[in-house]
């Protein structure tokens, strides 16, 4: 037995047509007896989306927000209560995780990886910091990469069209006579992005996983990722300051190294080491007269300082930072008894950030140490109880317990009810625990500063755990006669100790918010050639203390639904359709200025056709349209009032090949 983060695939097959998840108790397990409501993005769906972006497939999960803060950088939020960085949702490839250590949230415009290196998505829908860890606040998204022997020749993908669109993939699997698999892949992903900003993006990436079989019980697995990007940032009508528009280049390196040792059927340990390395660089030269400092300067120092200085004074904003993680990791899992099953593990990372204007002259760096333990004891043939619980220890918060219980009653096979209760942490991320903000000042100034040469604001450092306690009931249910499954929930989820800024803008744990909501998806099959998959989400938030930022923050509902026919003649159509309902991202602007996004509604569509290519032993060409029903405004930080800086999505369509040689 493999292990199994890196086995999505094999699991599947192994229970046949009864789809198999790892994500929701780190214990494989039929999807409709997991102990969380999952929703998997499988192969089939990923082929169908037509996505050139990983977030976008995120549009398949109930209640999920896919906006777009420039036309190449994505924002995902699960349960709304999301900015720029949505922090509360943990982001894992083959289960590490990647969310960035400086601001706590995805940078998912980065992630080094072609559409055709997934294998399929896991996303746990709601808190799971029991079975993850802090972080997993909102939600876990699990993406699982193919593993090497799924394929074993070359494979080349494209995607050329409009708004500059131009992805290129090639990989190589094999075996190698000594029984080593890899899978290695080199690519570009590029686009000019939207009219309204500039956010041009190019992307050269390239990732390689490989797997080795040292004897019957023992395997030692690497992947490795590394990314190179260069992409515009800005406001066209931005003078003085970082938004002003600049290009912005950004690099990082992912590697990770596990061996296993599966002793039988039913137990497995293995240790990994991860490490993780990104670094941006972006500062852009401004007229320092243009800038909220020397407004500031004014109004201290009084508006004689243009009388002495009535030419532009040169100035470089430089925003740029590096970040870094490195962890351990044991996990065991055993069969205590023939209905017991165990699986714990015990983690200890680091988490670094260094930037001279965002943090000071001083790397910034915390440490955590976490244990974990889940038990799945089914009781008899109808019940199972699940118990899980995460002990961490961060240095930036106090020490964080997240326990969950979980009962699942299953009285009719494939039909499974589901009762649960968990509690789950934030940690502050390095910028919200120790922000030290400042810019030098041009050194013609200082004779008139009273010696002062910079300006820095630095918080308290007293920003600590943010809480929620969550408490659902689910129903899951699979009609292999029918060709029909589903899952639906509902749940009520109680925030407190969100942070916020005070009134010197020191981050604090103020807020709190309750979330009512309930979702479902189903998915039909009738015959080998048609799918139909719908996902339905609704979620209300009130909060006494923060009306503005979290009351609108999630859409009332959102329907997404995907039909993928096979028609004759090796011609292949699908359709996925998104409805968003209207919302404000909590950092959009001030919400006293900005409404609320109107409601969204996107249209993709799929249109291919197998060809017959010399050189290949199969391709396919297909014509895709996104955002086929018309341009809409979208997220953005900075959005204006009355219409003005709007960030607006156009259509793109693009010509898809995909073939194998």
């Amino acid at each position: 037995m493999l292990p199994a983060w890196c086995h999505a695939e094999d699991a599947a097959e192994e229970f046949g047509e009864l789809p198999v998840v790892l994500s929701a108790s780190r214990l494989r397990q039929p999807l409709v007896e997991a102990p969380s409501a999952v929703t998997v993005i499988d192969r089939q769906m990923i082929e169908a989306s037509g996505a050139r972006h990983i977030a976008d497939l995120m549009r398949y999960v109930p209640g999920a927000v896919v906006g777009y803060n420039d036309g190449n950088r994505p924002v995902v939020a699960l349960q709304g209560m999301s900015g720029t960085y949505a922090s509360g949702v943990q982001v894992l490839v083959d289960g590490v995780s990647v969310y960035t250590p400086l601001w706590g949230g995805m940078q998912w415009e980065e992630l080094p990886l072609s559409m055709d290196d997934l294998e399929r998505i896991e996303v746990i829908r709601g808190p799971n910091a029991a079975v993850f860890g802090p972080n997993s606040f909102a939600g876990v998204i699990n993406i699982i990469t193919r593993h090497p022997a799924a394929d074993s020749d070359w494979k080349f993908s494209s995607n050329l069209g409009n708004r500059g669109v131009a992805d290129l993939s090639l990989t190589h699997s094999s075996i190698l006579e000594n029984g080593l698999k890899y899978r290695a892949t080199f690519g570009q992903r590029a686009s000019d992005g939207f009219d309204t900003r500039p956010d041009t993006q190019r992307q050269y990436f390239g990732n390689l996983r490989s797997e080795y079989q040292v004897d019957s019980i023992d395997s030692v697995q690497m992947s490795m990722f590394v990314a190179d990007n260069k992409k515009d940032n800005g406001d066209y009508a931005s003078t003085g300051s970082n938004q002003v528009p600049h290009p912005n280049f950004s690099n990082r390196f992912d590697f990770q190294l596990r061996w296993s040792r599966a002793l039988s059927s039913d137990e497995e340990w293995w240790v990994q080491y991860y490490h993780q390395d990104s670094q941006t660089r972006d500062s852009v030269d401004v007229n320092f007269k243009d800038s909220s400092l020397w407004r500031a300067l004014i109004n201290k120092y009084g508006a004689a300082l243009n009388v002495l200085f009535p030419s532009p004074i040169p100035y470089t904003v430089d925003s740029g930072y590096k970040t870094q993680r490195d962890g351990i990791e044991f996990q065991h899992t055993v069969r205590l008894h023939q209905d017991i099953r165990l699986v714990y593990g015990v983690e200890a990372r680091r988490d670094a950030a260094s930037s001279s204007t965002y943090l000071g002259k001083d790397q910034q760096s915390s440490i955590l140490t976490r244990f974990y333990g889940n038990v799945e004891w089914k009781i008899n043939a109808q019940w199972t109880l699940h118990i899980a619980n995460m002990i961490e220890r961060n240095t930036f918060a106090d020490t964080g317990v997240s326990p969950k219980v979980a009962v699942t009653w299953q009285p009719i096979t494939n039909h499974v009810f589901r009762l649960g209760v968990s509690s789950a942490l934030r940690t502050p991320s390095i910028s919200e625990k120790r922000a030290n903000v400042g810019y030098i000042l041009p050194a013609q100034l200082y004779p008139y500063t009273s010696g002062v040469t910079e300006v820095r604001v630095k918080t308290n450092g007293f920003a600590n755990n943010e809480k929620v306690k969550s408490e659902e009931i689910g129903y899951a249910f699979n009609i292999p006669d029918w060709n029909i499954m589903g899952d639906m929930r509902w749940y009520r989820e109680f925030y407190r100790d969100l942070m916020g800024k005070d009134e010197s803008g020191n981050f604090v744990n103020k807020d709190k918010a309750n979330a009512y909501g309930g979702d479902l998806t189903l998915k039909w099959v009738p015959s080998d050639s048609t799918m139909f998959r719908l996902a339905l989400g609704k979620v209300k938030i009130a909060s006494d203390t923060a009306p503005s930022s979290f009351n609108i923050s999630a859409p009332d509902n959102t329907v997404s639904f995907l039909w993928d026919q096979k028609l004759f003649s090796k011609w292949h159509v699908s359709t996925n359709y998104q409805r968003v309902g209207s919302m404000h991202w909590t950092d959009a602007g001030n919400n006293n200025l900005n409404p609320a996004i109107p409601a969204i509604e996107y249209l993709t569509l799929r249109l291919g056709k197998g060809l017959n290519v010399r050189g290949f032993s199969e391709s396919e060409l297909a014509l895709i349209f996104q955002n086929a029903l018309g341009k809409h405004r979208d997220y953005w930080a900075g959005m204006g009032v009355n219409g003005q800086k709007e960030t607006v999505a156009p259509r793109i369509s693009f010509l898809q090949f995909v073939g194998r040689f």
